[in-house]
């Protein structure tokens, strides 16, 4: 199929199984905002070589496929916002040089690997506010990041630190 854009938002879909999208792997902007998505399986966005825009923002997301990331070297927006993520492997980003904005705001992060955000050259927008971030030493490293980086980072104020 020859499909270019799927919008499947608001649509109660409970999770992404392996193989969701392999009849349209032309696919380059897929909208899945407003589900009930806990889960992202492996192989589920792999297919998706094509894809620019992806939003997966407004779920219940806490298991994702982040090797699936790999495969998506075209993608320049990840809409990722008010889920439950907990964790971001630090290699997750390393094929995404064409992402301009990522948004990790709203979510359960407690701790950012250095240099998660080293591989996204092209990137110019961020919002990871609004996470439950816990200040220790392991998280120095982005406080400089983001004092320095030329990427604009929304709702600094916002990003706090609810331990120690």
């Amino acid at each position: 199929a020859n499909v270019t854009t799927l919008s499947l938002s608001a649509n109660r879909l409970p999770s992404l199984p392996e193989g969701a999208f392999r009849e349209v792997p032309l696919l380059q902007s897929l909208w899945l905002a407003h589900n009930e998505i806990r889960r992202v399986a492996a192989g589920a966005l792999a297919p998706l070589g094509q894809l620019k825009s992806l939003d997966l923002s407004h779920n219940l997301i806490s298991d994702f496929a982040w090797s699936d990331l790999n495969n998506l070297s075209a993608l320049q927006l990840l809409k990722m916002d008010s889920n439950e993520l907990t964790f971001i492997p630090r290699d997750a980003f390393r094929s995404l040089r064409a992402l301009r904005s990522l948004q990790l705001n709203h979510n359960r992060l407690h701790t950012l690997a250095e240099g998660t955000f080293t591989p996204l050259t092209a990137l110019s927008h961020l919002q990871i506010n609004d996470n439950p971030f816990d200040c220790t030493c392991g998280i120095v490293w982005f406080k400089t990041w983001a004092l320095t980086t030329a990427v604009s980072i929304p709702e600094q104020d916002n990003i706090t630190c609810t331990s120690p």
